[in-house]
């Protein structure tokens, strides 16, 4: 019984060292859509800069909050006398005192340009995730376009067999030998040219998302599109609300409102407490208090409060024209999306069916030699191309869906 243990318990580990061995790694596995629009919101490259922004803009905090009190000022001056024995001392201790509200403006405006640079990190999030899916896609439809051609290239193989069996037996002729041979060659090429669409879509994947080391291929991914899970999300109030670049140019605004505030404040210049005392030539002590003022007559930041209300008047222009392009993106690349769809399911329910009965019928003339071998590759040729232009639609809706992405700021 002693010797059992040791087989037990290899017996009970066997299926979890299967399932380990099973399992690929996090590397090798293509990840879900929600996976790569996830990375890229907190790992895209303009996030990771949007992100320093905001540590940048928090920095400006450190001084924004300081007490009114600003740096003390000493001035201690020694004369002689001509004639008198001892020297006379005076000094002055200036205490600089913001009195007009400078530290509450310097504070409401730190605190703006924080939540100014937080929106253009969500509006940068929004682009990243957008140019994740518009990535995503490219994989899934090179992808697909690659199997598509795979297929084709199996059957011309096939093909060129049997035509080259016909012809040891006489059934066939050397020229549809030599067609079927040139289709298998140009399936070839072609199938190297996705191979190459289809690394440039990766490279573009891994990049969005900061992750160098991705599948080679998405294995039995289909390039159909999601669904919409919000429709009601892409009418324009609701657009407009949740749209991350309007959220950030109308906090634009009203962080120059916040500038033109803070420079308002400072045409005060602090108010100094002036404290004053030494000795004379005779040693005898004194001292006295005072207060100085700067009149803000001639100098009172003009041109510093003039630029910050022609900013946000900018920004404020900048903002309805964004409202505006935002409300008329988002309805067009609904329309768009729709009738893709529409065009795809035409393609589903009557064109790729009709094109597949004519290989079918090409195909079974051909064989009893009642047609060219010529017509029978024209055929399959023409089912590859609608095919192909099926998932060039599907490029399309995957480009419109990475667009309202950007415009939602998360998956539409």
């Amino acid at each position: 019984m002693r010797h059992a243990w040791p087989l037990v318990i290899v017996v009970t580990l066997l299926p979890h060292l299967a399932r380990a061995q099973s399992a690929p790694p996090e590397a090798e596995r293509f990840p879900s859509l929600d996976e790569v629009v996830a990375r890229a919101r907190t790992h895209g490259p303009a996030v990771v800069l949007a992100t320093a922004d905001v540590d940048i803009a928090g920095a400006s905090r450190q001084s924004a909050g300081l007490p009114p009190l600003t740096n003390p000022y000493l001035e201690v001056i020694a004369d002689t006398v001509p004639g008198a024995e001892g020297v006379a001392v005076a000094g002055s201790l200036f205490l600089p005192v913001e009195v007009g509200g400078q530290r509450g403006r310097r504070i409401q405006e730190a605190d703006t340009l924080v939540r100014w640079k937080e929106a253009q990190r969500d509006e940068a999030a929004a682009r990243a995730m957008a140019e994740a899916v518009a990535a995503y896609g490219q994989v899934l439809v090179a992808e697909a376009r690659l199997r598509t051609l795979e297929e084709a290239a199996a059957l011309s193989e096939e093909d060129a067999r049997y035509v080259e069996g016909r012809l040891q037996e006489g059934d066939a002729t050397a020229l549809d030998a030599a067609h079927a041979r040139a289709e298998v060659a140009r399936w070839a090429q072609r199938r190297a040219e996705l191979e190459v669409a289809l690394a440039r879509a990766r490279g573009r994947l891994s990049i969005s998302v900061g992750q160098p080391e991705l599948a080679t291929r998405p294995a039995s991914r289909g390039a159909e599109l999601p669904p919409l899970s919000e429709p009601e999300a892409l009418a324009p109030p609701a657009l407009e609300e949740r749209t991350p670049t309007l959220r950030a140019a109308d906090i634009e605004a009203d962080f120059f409102d916040a500038s033109r505030g803070r420079w308002e404040a400072e045409r005060f210049v602090p108010l100094n407490l002036v404290l004053t005392g030494g000795r004379d030539e005779l040693g005898r002590a004194h001292g006295g208090v005072g207060l100085a003022w700067t009149f803000p007559i001639f100098q009172r930041n003009q041109t510093e409060i003039a630029r910050a209300r022609a900013e946000k008047a900018r920004a404020e222009r900048n903002l309805e024209l964004l409202r505006r392009a935002v409300t008329l993106r988002g309805r067009a690349l609904l329309d768009a999306l729709n009738a893709t769809r529409r065009a795809l399911q035409v393609t589903d329910d009557s064109a790729l069916p009709a094109a597949q009965r004519a290989v079918d019928a090409s195909t079974q003339a051909w064989k009893l030699g009642k047609l060219d071998f010529a017509r029978v590759l024209m055929a399959r040729r023409e089912l590859v191309l609608m095919r192909d232009d099926r998932l060039a639609l599907l490029s399309a809706a995957w480009g419109s869906y990475a667009e309202l992405t950007q415009l939602l700021g998360a998956l539409p």
